[in-house]
């Protein structure tokens, strides 16, 4: 068996606790920044998104997530099957001060990606994901999302600016 593979990423969020936790706990909110369609209700231990912004392009009765744990303005974590690969997503999310959230995501897999691993990587995915969800908490449009239920044309590029000098 592969050994778990842990893809770890931080943003810093200008927005309060309760807006980013509420971005990602909101039906409306996951349709607007991260998924086509989603089902939210915390209390009945329900928490799922699907359709052609999601890998796999799942639909609503596929069974693929199951809400493991949250912790209201702390700690969102569910259990993912894509494609067959069982992983376990955790956004932790910290205060920093009355406006700026930093919010963790940790993803895990069991072992290495061996299906769709040539179409997309999960790296790029929240890369994307997570810059729509600062987007949609500043306000601004949020809708760069990749299209599942199309066959992958082209490459992807990622560029970073730093006013840093080298």
């Amino acid at each position: 068996m592969d050994a778990p593979q842990v893809l770890r990423m931080q943003i810093k969020i200008h927005a309060p606790l309760d807006a980013v936790y509420n971005a990602l706990t909101t039906a409306d909110a996951l349709q607007t920044w991260l998924a086509e369609s989603a089902e939210v209700d915390l209390a009945n231990n329900r928490f799922t998104f699907w359709g052609k912004y999601t890998p796999g392009n799942p639909s609503a009765d596929s069974g693929h997530m199951a809400l493991l744990e949250y912790k209201k303005n702390r700690q969102l974590k569910f259990r993912w099957n894509v494609g067959g690969q069982e992983t376990t997503v955790d956004f932790k999310f910290r205060s920093r001060d009355a406006n700026t959230t930093m919010l963790t995501l940790i993803h895990e897999r069991g072992g290495m990606l061996h299906h769709r691993e040539d179409t997309f990587t999960y790296e790029d995915y929240w890369f994307i994901h997570l810059e729509n969800l600062r987007r949609y908490l500043d306000g601004k449009p949020s809708d760069a999302r990749v299209d599942f239920s199309q066959p992958m044309l082209g490459n992807i590029r990622h560029l970073l600016d730093s006013s840093a000098t080298p």
